[in-house]
């Protein structure tokens, strides 16, 4: 189909193209300016083109006829679909909950702690029993064992420092216990024991927490 069109800048032009539905079936621009020009082809072809002819209406359905005497048809009833309804799966059973690593290192830390406060408890003990006295100041040894034992495992915190001092006052009384009753000595507390179990507590929290780095 030859279009013959004329650009707003006063630009004639004519080419040659298939309709497609009846419009370009492509952009076509101005050979002068570059101005869009697709607009005015489509207008150019629907004044060439036959126009369509009007759609027929369908004619209605005729009504059915009825028989006097003759049996109602029997129309079955079905009722409307029932909306769907979507059923909330619980999160917990889409995803899998995710470990969280902090909990294996903070049990990696009360392991630590507690396997050191076991060989805390043997100082401290054997310092009571064979020694037949107390020193203040071993509960900074105390202290620092049992929290290099909670380091090594766990990876500090508060929650860390706070259960590394209770290990060490644990290893600190549990010595002072069996090692005056298996020396035959007064249980009765002393100011040693008070400064070891002071000092054992704040270090092993400092070190536990990893407030000294």
């Amino acid at each position: 189909m030859e279009i013959k069109i004329e650009c707003p800048c006063g630009q004639p032009f004519e080419f040659d193209v298939e309709p497609e539905n009846g419009q370009m079936p492509c952009e076509v621009k101005c050979p002068d300016c570059g101005t869009d020009a697709t607009a005015l082809a489509n207008a150019y072809i629907r004044e060439q083109l036959p126009p369509k002819p009007a759609p027929v209406a369908a004619r209605p359905a005729p009504a059915p006829m009825t028989v006097p005497g003759a049996p109602r048809a029997v129309r079955q009833y079905s009722p409307p679909p029932m909306p769907s309804r979507a059923v909330p799966v619980p999160a917990k059973a889409i995803a899998k909950r995710k470990k969280n690593p902090n909990d294996n290192a903070f049990r990696n830390g009360v392991i630590g702690a507690a396997t050191a406060s076991v060989i805390a408890f043997i100082i401290w003990f054997c310092l009571v029993r064979f020694g037949q006295f107390e020193i203040g100041w071993a509960g900074w040894l105390v202290g620092g064992i049992v929290g290099v034992g909670a380091m090594i495992g766990g990876n500090g915190g508060s929650r860390m420092g706070t259960l590394s001092s209770l290990f060490a006052a644990l290893a600190i009384l549990g010595g002072h216990f069996f090692g005056c009753m298996m020396g035959g000595l007064d249980l009765t507390p002393n100011v040693a024991l008070i400064v070891g179990l002071i000092l054992g507590a704040i270090t092993a929290y400092k070190i536990g927490s990893g407030a000294n780095n």
